[in-house]
């Protein structure tokens, strides 16, 4: 994960654009590669650099002379993320706000 502020930050994502899936593997290796729905259960990696060697790894890119490049109809995606605990407060953070300004 790709820190880009206190809040959260993003990481990057491979989509097959034709129908809009997004390329999965439970371990990263690129050896079993699926395409899933829902992008919450995509594989995605803190840099584009990553994401283009996984997207290799599972048979969706090629090295070239000029690097990796993806295959017709593959890109890779920003993945937006916030940390969870910043989405609602909750008892320890009211807690926090009641000492910081003394209530």
């Amino acid at each position: 994960m790709a820190r880009t502020n206190e809040y959260g930050g993003v990481d990057y994502g491979i989509v097959r654009t034709a129908d809009e899936v997004w390329l999965a593997d439970d371990d990263g290796d690129g050896r079993n590669p699926e395409w899933v729905a829902d992008e919450e259960d995509a594989t995605v990696w803190p840099t584009r650099e990553q994401a283009e060697t996984f997207a290799l790894l599972a048979g969706v890119a090629q090295e070239t002379d000029t690097g990796i490049e993806l295959d017709d109809h593959v890109d890779i995606r920003e993945v937006h993320w916030i940390n969870e605990e910043d989405i609602e407060p909750d008892d320890l953070d009211r807690e926090l706000d009641e000492e910081e300004h003394g209530n």
